[in-house]
């Protein structure tokens, strides 16, 4: 892929999580002061789509293909660790009230990922 294609579909994408995000922020009435986004490669565990570093959420560029619901639950699942790291009972907890159907997302996400 040439640069300026790369460049063109990491602003696509970019541009599309930022959306859903904010989305996410008015129905959850939510918000992290400074959050943002960056689009990467890959990640040294190739299995992860998205990690959190910071005050910044790190997604893969190939997720640019995944339909809307399965980047929600991606956003939201990186949000909910803003606020508790580890998968506990209490995060699945945060994650539902930030995003009610999430688990509609996950599935949709994990039957694209065994592809």
């Amino acid at each position: 892929m040439s640069k300026y294609v790369y460049n063109g579909v990491a602003d696509r994408l970019y541009n599309k999580v930022k959306r859903i995000y904010e989305e996410l922020c008015r129905e959850s009435k939510i918000d992290v002061f400074g959050l943002d986004f960056e689009i990467v490669d890959r990640f040294d565990k190739d299995s992860k789509v998205a990690v959190l570093k910071g005050n910044k959420i790190l997604i893969r560029i190939d997720t640019i293909d995944l339909p809307d619901e399965a980047l929600k639950y991606i956003v939201a699942h990186e949000l909910a660790h803003t606020l508790c790291k580890a998968h506990t009972e209490r995060f699945w907890d945060i994650l539902k009230a930030i995003c009610p159907e999430f688990e509609r997302g996950k599935e949709i996400l994990n039957n694209k990922l065994r592809v």
